[in-house]
């Protein structure tokens, strides 16, 4: 079960808090979640280079 206090939509790519830190968010306190999407990804970039961009894919 995945808990999205991001407001991610489909096809977004987020960061996930896992476990007990997935219950840390108020907006998770109580809920019986696994995980919770708590960032939307805009870019990942390695070594100086962008490996990812969103909406470019």
């Amino acid at each position: 079960m995945v808990t999205d206090i991001c407001g991610a939509g489909l096809g977004d790519r987020v960061l996930l808090a896992r476990g007990s830190a997935a219950r840390v968010p108020s907006e998770t306190s109580g809920v019986p979640t696994d995980d919770t999407a708590v960032m939307i990804i805009d870019e990942i970039t390695v070594n100086n280079q962008p490996t990812y961009q969103a909406g470019t894919d």
